[in-house]
């Protein structure tokens, strides 16, 4: 596993916080914008650098484990096509230190599982859209590469898989693929009663303009003319995919009725207890006990539950 991270934000926050520093008696001063620091102050300004920018052995090696165990559960509750169990051995596994938003990310060979919360909530982004993405909670299944079959990836130009995919049977309509998003929640555990209670559910199927030339996507609902069913389906609580982010939105794929992606922008709705690594930043400074047995990168063999 490896975190990566901006050279040039740790120089400059490096900056920022350290300063010029100088030993004088029993405290080490450290100067910035003339405020002088004493050593216990200096040394709670080190943690911080530390569990904003750096990820312990130890701390690795607990949320990998946790995130593995909660990666494995959504793969065989959503039955995925996923190579399972995933472990470190065949996933890559993105560790973010304590202090910066999201536990990290799991992936997979097929899937990417994010845990991308934040302890701040709500959370605004940058247009406007009010998310509830709680720290700890697995928010995003993405199927990586879900069209690999009839893209052949030698063009940019969309229009050829468009019309690959769009000659294909369906097995689906929107209220079956309703029906399927529903079944996937509950199996995740979230309380789908609760949830639309306060969204409104949604369940388009996605067109594209086939007009000669275009060949561009539409939104679902629209009444354009030259307009063609693709198939794939988009369940949504709480607005549009083809507007600003829904709360919750789940995108199938008719062919074969599996999932290409699960987004939980507001995650109040899941029961799953959310990851908690007790101590974290006491332990991002430690070393973990297995450290000379188990490389840095391959947390221990994960138990199924």
């Amino acid at each position: 596993m490896k975190t990566i991270i901006s050279v040039a934000g740790v120089f400059v926050a490096s900056l920022f916080f350290l300063g010029n520093f100088s030993v004088s008696g029993e405290d080490l001063k450290l100067s910035t914008n003339r405020i002088i620091l004493p050593r216990d102050e200096l040394q709670a300004d080190t943690n911080t650098l530390k569990n904003l920018f750096t990820v312990s052995p130890a701390y690795r090696e607990a949320a990998a484990r946790q995130m593995l165990l909660e990666a494995n559960y959504f793969a065989r509750q959503l039955k995925l096509s996923e190579s399972l169990p995933v472990t470190a051995a065949n996933a890559t596994i993105n560790v973010n230190p304590p202090l910066l938003a999201g536990v990290g990310s799991v992936d997979a060979k097929e899937f990417l599982y994010s845990f991308p919360g934040h302890d701040r909530q709500p959370i605004t982004n940058g247009f406007g859209a009010v998310w509830f993405l709680e720290r700890g909670k697995l928010a995003y299944v993405m199927r990586k590469k879900p069209f690999a079959r009839w893209d052949d990836g030698n063009s940019d130009d969309m229009s050829a898989l468009f019309r690959k995919l769009a000659a294909l049977p369906c097995l689906l309509d929107t209220n079956t693929a309703y029906q399927l998003a529903t079944q996937w929640l509950a199996a995740v555990s979230v309380d789908v009663g609760e949830l639309e209670k306060k969204y409104r559910p949604l369940s388009v199927q996605v067109t594209i303009n086939e007009k000669p030339g275009s060949w561009e996507a539409r939104p679902a609902n629209s009444n354009q003319a030259h307009l063609k069913k693709l198939p794939i389906f988009d369940v949504t609580w709480g607005g549009a995919e083809d507007q600003d982010s829904p709360p919750i939105g789940i995108k199938i794929f008719g062919p074969t009725k599996e999932l290409i992606s699960l987004r939980m922008e507001d995650t109040r709705f899941s029961k799953r207890p959310p990851l908690v690594i007790p101590n974290a930043e006491a332990l991002n400074g430690t070393v973990a006990p297995s450290e000379k047995t188990i490389p840095t990168n391959s947390p221990p063999r994960i138990e199924s539950e």
